[in-house]
């Protein structure tokens, strides 16, 4: 990796220095996880709540009003709403006073179709355990009534050291990476990688949004998406291509950032792998090859806007291409 190439990892990536976690070097364990190209570990913060009313609403979602119990994090089982109430009524004196004050935050992990459900309890358990057991209030229940193995985590935000959660980017990411962890110990292959380090810019094609925008179609839907791609159609009707974001171009230099570590590590692990023999230089030749692969098969991450205008150039050509035939 070239010196300009770690300063900017330095500068925007690590944990004490920046607000952008997808920067962070990865360690080789890392790096051989991300190009396994396994499911990733989902940890979402799905909302918060303020005052004993809409916290114990949250609680009767998760609990399926008392159809499901609740694991607490001193390990006591609830099974029903009244229970439920009487564990949060502990919990109300380190409620906020104002009406917007976050009180709870209400968490879901998931793991991929198909994995072990009882895999995916322990899995949950113990990292809400390491997560919050030393400083917070806790309780869960787990959904088994998708394809998707997945819990719903209700935390009290007010430590017992009288300091609340203020949950970022980072937080979640570490979260993230901790849950997957707790999965691969519980035999659920999953991993935690940043999205630019597996070349992914975005959270997949959206064709048919694409395709309204196009035609001027109204859409209801608001939502940054749908003005980013509104954005590319109007830059391609004016010009007939798009200038990049700085956040566009950014993401290229990260993924390219990326690919230079994996690369940099293929050449480590084929020296080792000159100084060894046996099993231990198979393992390390595979690991080079695998690795090397995964680079250099990473795209290059394509913001919606340029997907956007990607596909309206192919949908004119298409045009073009069919009015030459006829």
């Amino acid at each position: 990796m070239s010196t300009t190439e770690e300063s900017t990892l330095e500068r925007a990536g690590s944990i004490q220095t920046s607000k952008v976690r997808d920067l962070k070097p990865l360690s080789r364990k890392q790096m051989l996880r991300a190009a396994e190209r396994l499911p990733q570990a989902l940890v979402k913060v799905t909302s918060y709540a303020s005052g004993l009313s809409r916290v114990a609403a949250t609680a009767n979602y998760i609990a399926r009003d008392g159809e499901l119990p609740m694991e607490t994090g001193e390990g006591d089982v609830l099974t029903s709403k009244e229970e439920v109430l009487e564990n949060l009524n502990e919990w109300r004196h380190d409620f906020g006073e104002r009406t917007n004050s976050r009180d709870s935050m209400h968490l879901i992990l998931s793991t991929p179709k198909g994995s072990d459900r009882i895999a995916t309890h322990r899995a949950i358990r113990t990292f809400a355990a390491e997560m919050f057991s030393a400083n917070h209030s806790y309780m869960f229940a787990i959904h088994n009534d998708t394809e998707h193995p997945h819990g719903h985590v209700l935390v009290k935000m007010r430590g017992h050291d009288g300091q609340k959660l203020d949950p970022r980017k980072r937080d979640l990411a570490l979260w993230r990476e901790r849950f997957a962890e707790k999965c691969q110990a519980q035999g659920i292959a999953v991993d935690a990688s940043p999205r630019l380090a597996r070349g992914v810019g975005n959270k997949g094609k959206r064709l048919p949004v694409f395709k309204m925008a196009e035609r001027n179609a109204e859409l209801s839907v608001k939502s940054g998406f749908i003005e980013s791609v509104k954005s590319a159609v109007e830059a391609l009707a004016e010009s007939g291509g798009i200038t990049l974001t700085a956040w566009e171009k950014r993401a290229k230099k990260i993924t390219a950032a990326f690919k230079a570590q994996y690369l940099a590590e293929v050449k480590l692990i084929e020296r080792e792998a000159e100084d060894t023999s046996g099993e231990a230089k198979e393992l390390l030749e595979a690991q080079a090859t695998k690795l090397s692969a995964f680079a250099e098969s990473l795209p290059e991450p394509r913001s919606l806007r340029e997907q956007a205008v990607q596909h309206i150039q192919n949908a004119r050509e298409a045009g073009r291409s069919q009015d030459v035939e006829r």
